[in-house]
């Protein structure tokens, strides 16, 4: 398995609170206080960081695909309750609670939909799932940090996309609804929470 973000692994925090301070984490963190009663089911949670002040009530799964981010994330969450999971979720375990963690805008179209019909399969009826992530930049500066985040990311980290998902179109086909959302930046960086649409 390809570690593309192997070589990132101990400069991604510096190099994240550099350009947006700690909005990144701050998103990351949203709505995990109020489950973290919840079997959790992180999918691509890199390093752990953010999750640093909680670790001790964390139980449940982390999937992380590069094997660096996954040691790192073992190491600051040592005092927590989760299996670590170097690979990818493919709908082989139930969980109350998904966090999809900044990691959807660096799938194809195909694998997002892939994952969110896994996860519309394993999560409980009552589950939520939680996602944070870059949305359409507002501001010429937005622009410019935004395009040049995702060039650096295609040169260190073979990132292979160069547009934004239309994120609520995909959570749509996979049976989810939009429940919450907190915003950053003026909607650049969102958090949301998605439930399963009772209509479906």
């Amino acid at each position: 398995m390809s570690d593309n973000y192997g070589f990132l692994a101990p400069f991604y925090q510096a190099l994240s609170r550099a350009v947006l301070g700690r909005k990144i984490l701050e998103a990351n963190q949203a709505f995990l206080a109020e489950n973290l009663t919840r079997k959790l089911i992180f999918i691509g949670g890199g390093d752990g960081m953010a999750y640093r002040p909680f670790a001790e009530f964390l139980e449940g799964s982390y999937y992380e695909k590069s094997s660096k981010m996954l040691q790192l994330s073992q190491k600051n969450l040592a005092n927590s309750q989760l299996n670590f999971i170097h690979g990818e979720f493919s709908g082989q375990e139930k969980g109350d609670c998904f966090i999809l963690p900044f990691m959807l805008d660096s799938l194809q179209d195909e694998e997002i939909q892939g994952l969110l019909v896994s996860i519309q399969s394993s999560i409980s009826p009552n589950g939520k799932l939680i996602f944070s992530d870059f949305f359409a930049p507002r501001t010429l500066r937005q622009k410019i940090l935004h395009l040049g985040m995702i060039w650096f990311f295609r040169i260190f980290a073979a990132h292979s996309r160069v547009d934004l998902p239309n994120y609520p179109v995909f959570f749509q086909k996979a049976g989810f609804k939009l429940s919450e959302e907190k915003v950053w930046e003026g909607g650049w960086i969102k958090a949301q929470i998605y439930e399963l649409d009772s209509r479906d």
